[in-house]
């Protein structure tokens, strides 16, 4: 059940995951459909280091092939403004 928070959070919504665990999910962007990208579960633009190392090790193991990125500048708007999130380039 989605409470809170979450209730007005466009992604915390988000279904159609190609894959999910306690701490990200990973699914087809909606800007870009043809790119997958990564999301933190918690609301935060900053991963914990156990979260970031957790994201970087799944990625490199699921999709050995891809490249990633990902910016927290501030300064720069950002759809996603809640959640840390990283795009395939």
């Amino acid at each position: 059940m989605i409470k809170g928070e979450e209730m007005s959070c466009p992604l915390c919504r988000v279904a159609d995951w190609v894959y999910q665990d306690d701490v990200c999910w990973i699914a087809y962007c909606k800007s870009h459909p043809d790119k997958l990208i990564v999301v933190l579960k918690r609301h935060s633009r900053f991963p914990s280091p156990r979260e970031m190392e957790h994201i970087i090790g799944l990625v490199k193991r699921l999709y050995p092939h891809k490249r990633w990125k990902f910016s927290n500048d501030l300064s720069k708007p950002a759809k996603i403004r809640d959640h840390f999130h990283m795009h395939e380039e």
